[in-house]
């Protein structure tokens, strides 16, 4: 199947993400957090860690990779960066809207595709970004833009250190 390139540009419909304070504790205490970060673990006062903002890009991305066209047996993350605008809520439903900003043909290394999902509190207001690149290695040569050299996957804001 080829990518379809129409989607470059292209705002997908919302995805929403709902969760609870459970959730929250279990993905604290997958990653590691012990008795030093009770807060993250307790729920009098729970706090969520910045890296539970990667939790929602999965519903956002499913949609988009069909429609997309990717191969999800040659797809590789190549990158991510996540900012942060405000705390994340210990639980409700939040919304994600994922938009494909790029996708350069790499020739025999596959095609580059960037995304930018951002996502937001019932209110409306932008809780977190994510920001990656993907790289479908069954997608290359097809005739599209080279884009950036190899190196700078995130073109816009350049390489996260």
């Amino acid at each position: 199947m080829a990518l379809n390139l129409d989607i470059i540009g292209k705002t997908m419909d919302p995805a929403a993400h709902t969760y609870d304070q459970d959730r929250v504790i279990l993905y604290a205490l997958g990653i590691g957090a012990g008795t030093e970060e009770l807060e993250f673990v307790y729920e009098k006062g729970l706090k969520v860690f910045p890296t539970f903002a990667v939790t929602p890009y999965f519903p956002a991305f499913i949609p988009f990779a069909r429609e997309a066209g990717l191969n999800m047996h040659a797809v590789l993350h190549g990158g991510h960066t996540v900012i942060l605008h405000k705390p994340i809520p210990p639980s409700g439903t939040l919304t994600s809207l994922t938009r494909c900003e790029a996708i350069y043909d790499k020739a025999d290394k596959g095609a580059l595709i960037h995304l930018h999902i951002q996502t937001r509190n019932p209110e409306g207001g932008l809780i977190f970004e994510n920001r990656a690149v993907l790289v479908d290695r069954s997608a290359a040569r097809f005739g599209g833009d080279r884009g950036p050299p190899l190196g700078g996957l995130f073109p816009a804001r350049g390489n996260p250190s």
